[in-house]
């Protein structure tokens, strides 16, 4: 039982309430202006995929306080005026991070404030950002080609010699070494020895080829068990304030304090600032329990059933202190942090907005651990601090793993839909005797080898030859369309530019775009109407149209799996010679941003296929 050591009245013990005390406010009240959130601090704004290895973050409209950071998952401490914990922030306002040690393809990364703002002190503000931290790619045979796009991975030839066209290079290809699927491939050179697969392709780069990985694409990713905390801690505050005086509000000032159920104490301290009413609540070692629901895994492994969860009791133990600043209205905010023990060791920090005496939606828990007791869960990487908003505490978008969409075998021949050459008939051995990339038990031609794939894709080009750019495009020539998942199509305009329209139509001479492939998976696309290639123009993002044998032209057609993968739409446009990424919107205008090409909740903009003779019935070309 908590009891009041000193001041009148009831206490308020909810933390989704305020205080409301009987004032007259005559003309003139003012409200002080409250401190900036995550979004208004930080640039570019938490949740940024900056989708390279390093990444610079700008703080802003905090440059006349003290701001102190840390980029390592510790806690930064501002005490009057000075930095007692992490680092001051530099003069140009500029934090740096970089991958370090990290090897993720998404590595997430977190930047935590402790600032003044105000007279107030301490204040606590965090963002995460997310770099790719993907090594470089492995080059097994020294060529200076790597062996994603090695047509020969284990025996050095720069030069990608492929006389017959079959996707093996003359270096390595079969003369007479063993090979047990008979795809051309040695089996000294083939990741997956028993199953054909010419392409060679490994998406997780373990060793083991698609077609042959029970998880082609890595183990699936794994939910913070921070927003385990983040959803329990709310229940544990309102448990332990609802204990002092039966859930009264306060009538004025005062001091209470108790004991915690399960031991510690806790002290409330209510007072007046002017026109505010600043509340305190301290937690030193208080211990309690409290009863969220957990996904259960035993039921549910795959995470496939949201509803599939069980009421689990954990003991939280918190020191720290949280802070409602207000007015008389009830409007305002609650700041600070605590150090969490018991069940998980981590930290909490509150920015939770308060309107009309109750929590508001938008409030947010940033929650960092290092440990916890959910099985089938992991803390976030480098203790950083995701943050969860109220009233659901979903994840803020972009700081959590994202589950992958489920890959379904849909002839059950033990070969995923998206790497199976005939996904709606059965072939485990993935025989294609052509060539072709449409297995022998799907192909109306199978073994017949023309040189040219299915589909009318022209062939691939000798590596390192240029087009030439002085001759027209033959307007009988092998041709594709290019639509974006966003519904539209890309096309040639008036003005000598490129466009998109929702209506795609293969018989425009300005839709067709002939495919010019070069060496590491780079392509250009020529366009029939035009004799141009589309092109990107600077490193603002304008995309246009221009000389077919400059690198600008160059187009890195990479596989796009944010989302979920969707093998109709499997590739994004990157520019060779720039770090963005093609994109669409609406109104049929074609451009790109820096550092666009992992944006989340745009990726529909930007994915694409590629489409030969504009037939949509068909599969577009693969990554």
């Amino acid at each position: 039982m908590l009891t009041a050591q000193s001041g009148t009245g009831t206490v308020l013990p909810s933390m989704h309430r305020s205080w409301s005390f009987v004032v007259l406010c005559l003309l003139g009240c003012s409200v002080p202006v409250a401190s900036p959130g995550p979004d208004g601090v930080f640039d570019p704004k938490p949740n940024h995929d900056f989708d390279a290895p390093s990444g610079e973050v700008r703080v802003l409209g905090l440059r006349s306080e003290t701001v102190c950071f840390t980029t390592d998952g510790s806690e930064p401490r501002e005490e009057g005026g000075a930095c007692a914990a992490g680092e001051p922030l530099p003069e140009a306002g500029v934090i740096s991070l970089t991958c370090g040690e990290r090897t993720e393809s998404e590595a997430l990364l977190g930047i935590k404030l402790a600032f003044s703002w105000n007279g107030q002190h301490d204040l606590k503000l965090s963002g995460n950002y997310v770099l790719d931290c993907t090594p470089p790619p492995a080059d097994a045979d020294g060529d200076g080609v790597p062996d994603a796009q090695d047509n020969c991975p284990v025996t050095a030839n720069a030069d990608q010699l492929d006389t017959n066209g079959n996707g093996i290079g003359d270096a390595c290809e079969n003369h007479g070494e063993p090979d047990a699927d008979c795809d051309g491939r040695p089996d000294t050179a083939d990741n997956c020895v028993d199953v054909w697969n010419v392409d060679q392709a490994d998406d997780d780069r373990d060793g083991v080829g698609n077609v042959c990985d029970d998880t082609p694409r890595g183990p699936p990713a794994l939910p913070y068990m921070n927003g385990t905390l983040a959803k329990g801690l709310p229940g544990w505050l309102d448990a332990n304030r609802c204990s002092l005086n039966g859930c009264g509000d306060p009538s004025g000032p005062g001091s209470w304090s108790g004991d915690c159920p399960n031991g510690g104490r806790v002290s409330w301290n209510v007072s007046l600032d002017g026109l505010r009413v600043i509340s305190a609540m301290t937690y030193t070692a208080c211990s309690r329990d409290v009863t969220v629901p957990v996904h259960d895994y035993a039921v549910d492994p795959q995470q496939l059933d949201p509803a599939a969860t069980v009421m689990t009791t954990f003991t939280i133990v918190a020191d720290g202190t949280l802070t409602q600043d207000i007015n008389f209205s009830g409007t305002g905010q609650e700041t600070g942090s605590l150090t969490l023990g018991g069940a998980f060791t981590g930290s909490a920090n509150s920015n939770v907005v308060i309107t009309s005496r109750q929590r508001a939606p938008g409030s947010r828990f940033s929650i960092a651990c290092t440990a916890g007791p959910v099985s089938g869960e992991r803390c976030a990487p480098n203790n950083a601090a995701v943050s969860y908003v109220f009233p659901d505490w979903a994840c803020a978008p972009g700081a959590c793993p994202a589950l992958p969409a489920p890959l379904v075998d849909g002839d059950g021949d033990g070969v995923f839909d998206p790497y199976d050459n005939c996904p709606t008939t059965p072939n485990a051995d993935q025989a294609d005797l052509d060539f072709d990339g449409l297995g022998d038990a799907c192909d109306d031609t199978p073994g017949t080898c023309t040189g040219v794939p299915d589909g009318g894709l022209p062939p691939i080009a000798d590596a390192g030859v240029e087009p030439d750019a002085g001759v027209s495009p033959d307007a009988g020539a092998p041709w594709a369309l290019l639509k974006l998942k966003l519904g539209r199509c890309l096309h040639t305009n008036d003005s000598g530019g490129v466009s998109s329209t929702g209506s795609c139509d293969g018989a425009e001479e300005n839709q067709r775009w002939e495919v010019l492939e070069q060496q590491e998976g780079k392509r250009r696309f020529r366009n029939q109407g035009t004799a141009t290639c589309l092109t990107a123009v600077n490193w603002a993002g304008t995309i246009g149209m221009g000389d077919c044998s400059t690198g600008a032209s160059l187009w890195q057609t990479q596989r796009y799996d944010q989302g979920g993968f969707d093998s109709n739409y499997p590739m994004r446009l990157r520019a060779d010679a720039y770090n963005y990424c093609l994109y669409s919107d609406g109104t049929g205008l074609v451009y790109a941003t820096q550092g666009n090409c992992g944006l989340a909740g745009t990726q529909n903009n930007r994915k694409v296929g590629i489409y030969p003779d504009g037939d949509f019935a068909q599969q577009p070309l693969q990554p």
